[in-house]
């Protein structure tokens, strides 16, 4: 083993959104024999950080479900979003009532709206602005992500929506109340590929957890894949093994036991 990728929520979360207490012994362990933790995750790369104090300057981030990849503090890449498209997404949840977070590299950008959304929102992303016009993020920064929130059920009421969009994102149920969007073949996946082949990574020596469809192309990666017990059906199809839920600690056991 000498890459983790390790999905947050319903993974290496608990669903209070706690981080296992012993976690943090683990990972000077992996840092003692020079194996490398990585976060793969929807949320943002600012957020993902500062969950890991004291770690984060030496761990891997693929953030915003792929598009962006940060490596000991160095960003290696930026997977942009063209303007065109990200109008016709706007547009397309606007007239569906539908919130919708646009994901930078320097921030995420939301219009002003509802109080629920905000704070579900800041969850995931600790770097967010409130702006008059979603369209005004565009001229100051990169975006690579484009998020969109469903208060009740993101696959049974917003998918269908946002389905039509296909031929120009990756449309991607990441939870039950988000969907992500990024451009074409943009997946944790595909992330891990090009880690891989910039490194000489083999996938034997790469070891991945996930629970969530937005995992899948993860999974796929790695030899040694483990669906969370709590994972959703059909990505425990596509993984290898099986680890405990996330609130039974599911990835420090098995690390632990590996270790």
């Amino acid at each position: 083993m000498r890459y983790v990728f390790c999905d947050m929520d319903g993974t290496l979360l608990d669903d209070e959104k706690h981080i296992p207490e012993d976690f943090y012994e683990l990972m000077d362990k992996f840092e003692d024999k020079d194996v490398v933790f990585g976060i793969g995750s929807g949320r943002q790369y600012e957020t993902l950080r500062r969950e890991f104090p004291g770690h984060a300057d030496k761990m891997l981030f693929i953030s915003d479900n792929g598009s962006i990849v940060h490596f000991r503090g160095e960003c290696l890449w930026v997977e942009e979003i063209s303007e065109d498209v990200i109008r016709r997404t706007v547009e397309l949840c606007r007239s569906n009532g539908r919130y919708a977070v646009l994901c930078g590299e320097k921030s995420a950008y939301v219009e002003d709206v509802k109080e629920d959304f905000l704070e579900g929102a800041r969850l995931y992303y600790k770097n967010l602005r409130i702006v008059d016009d979603l369209y005004e993020s565009m001229e100051e920064d990169r975006i690579c992500k484009i998020s969109v929130y469903d208060s009740v059920d993101s696959e049974k009421y917003t998918y269908p929506i946002l389905k039509e969009l296909s031929d120009s994102l990756q449309v991607s149920v990441s939870g039950l109340n988000w969907i992500d969007m990024m451009r074409i073949g943009v997946n944790k996946g595909m992330a891990v590929s090009r880690l891989k082949e910039k490194y000489g990574i083999d996938e034997k020596d790469c070891i991945a957890f996930g629970d969530y469809m937005n995992d899948y192309e993860m999974m796929q990666e790695c030899y040694y894949s483990y669906a969370m017990e709590n994972a959703t059906p059909e990505l425990k199809k596509v993984c290898r093994f099986r680890a405990p839920s996330n609130n039974d600690r599911g990835v420090v056991k098995v690390l632990s036991e590996i270790l």
